[in-house]
């Protein structure tokens, strides 16, 4: 039986904090598109590049005065209209890569390229990295985003899923039919533990991995396993405080993700 440790999570809160400071440090590049002509559209109605930010801190935070990129020069997102630029926690938001900042705050001066290049934010001094995406050739029509949000595995998405979570109902085209099912938790929410079961058609190394909702990973271990039905056994120590966590199995090339919730 695996007993884990998980960090606890905080609660929501909802105070704005001032630009450049600790607020924006909660600021991911979560997703993006470089290559839109059929997914979705802006709110004049074209299909632009666009790239997602998530806020996975506790407070809401202002885009206002910060600077993005596409790796070179930086362009500042404008400032004095919070109401369309202010990401709520946990919250996400579209930027377009559209070369039209006349459009509104959200509209970048700038484009992505299909062939590779950058997705880069910066701090409200224009030169400190809160985050950032270096990116091969793209294919018309499938983002690429991380695996969950938060998580360090990025994978193309067949379905994108612009200013929402990416979860786990998004398809990652590169997951195709292979020794590995995941065959879910059980039970789901949970308390005081859970199952998972997962089936291998040949022997091979399997890595387990806990993620919350940030995006850091809490536990990982790896262990030969042999083909067959094996099962995960979860259960929280005493004063584990209840959220949302996500475990990744992984046997050779194949990932599965399973959300887990456990609630008191």
């Amino acid at each position: 039986m695996l007993r884990l440790h998980l960090a606890q999570l905080a609660t929501l809160a909802l105070l704005t904090l001032p630009i450049g400071k600790a607020g924006a440090q909660t600021l991911l590049i979560n997703e993006f598109l470089a290559s839109n002509n059929a997914v979705n559209t802006d709110e004049f109605g074209d299909h632009d590049d666009w790239a997602e930010l998530w806020n996975h801190g506790t407070d809401p935070v202002d885009l206002g005065g910060l600077w993005l990129s596409d790796g070179g020069t930086p362009w500042q997102i404008p400032t004095g209209s919070p109401e369309l630029t202010t990401v709520p926690a946990g919250g996400f938001v579209i930027l377009w890569f559209d070369e039209e900042p006349d459009q509104g705050p959200l509209h970048v001066d700038d484009k992505l390229g299909a062939s590779g290049e950058s997705v880069v934010l910066y701090a409200a001094d224009g030169t400190t990295e809160l985050d950032r995406r270096d990116y091969d050739a793209q294919t018309s029509n499938i983002s690429e985003g991380r695996q969950f949000d938060g998580s360090q595995l990025w994978v193309p998405f067949s379905t994108p899923t612009p200013g929402a979570s990416n979860g786990l109902n998004a398809v990652a085209v590169r997951e195709r039919p292979t020794g590995l099912r995941l065959l879910g938790a059980s039970p789901n929410p949970f308390n005081p533990s859970t199952s998972v079961e997962f089936e291998l058609a040949r022997a091979t190394v399997v890595s387990a991995r806990i993620h919350d909702l940030a995006g850091r990973e809490v536990w990982s271990a790896a262990q030969q396993r042999p083909a067959g039905r094996h099962r995960l056994v979860w259960q929280p120590e005493a004063g584990q405080a209840s959220g949302v966590y996500f475990l990744t199995v992984t046997a050779g090339p194949v990932s599965r993700t399973q959300k887990l919730l456990f609630v008191q």
